[in-house]
């Protein structure tokens, strides 16, 4: 098993389940829905690193999951202030694009 994918599927796990967390305080509908949808974004990331785990390890890949292990601390504060909800979802939207760039670059191994 490649740990460094390893290590990304429980990160995108542990912030599905911080987004989860904050579905219980939210009571406007369309903040709902848009935690809802992150929390589907985070899930489809999960599986698609799953079916990668038995990629090969790589420096570079290790790099790049290193660097979204230090942007998760970016993403925890902003889920924490999900009612600054534009911000926060932007920070969100940013760190799945660099989630992205780990996934795409286990592909090609």
């Amino acid at each position: 098993m490649n740990q460094s994918l390893k290590d990304l599927q429980d990160i995108l796990f542990n912030r599905v389940r911080l987004l989860s967390k904050q579905l219980d305080d939210v009571t406007d509908p369309a903040q709902a829905q848009a935690i809802l949808d992150e929390m589907r974004e985070f899930n489809h990331r999960v599986t698609m690193v799953g079916g990668l785990l038995f990629r090969e390890q790589s420096a570079e890949l290790e790099a790049k999951v290193e660097a979204v292990s230090k942007a998760k601390r970016r993403v925890d504060e902003a889920i924490k202030n999900i009612q600054e909800l534009n911000d926060s979802l932007q920070v969100i939207t940013d760190f799945l694009a660099l989630v992205d760039e780990a996934i795409d670059l286990a592909k090609l191994l």
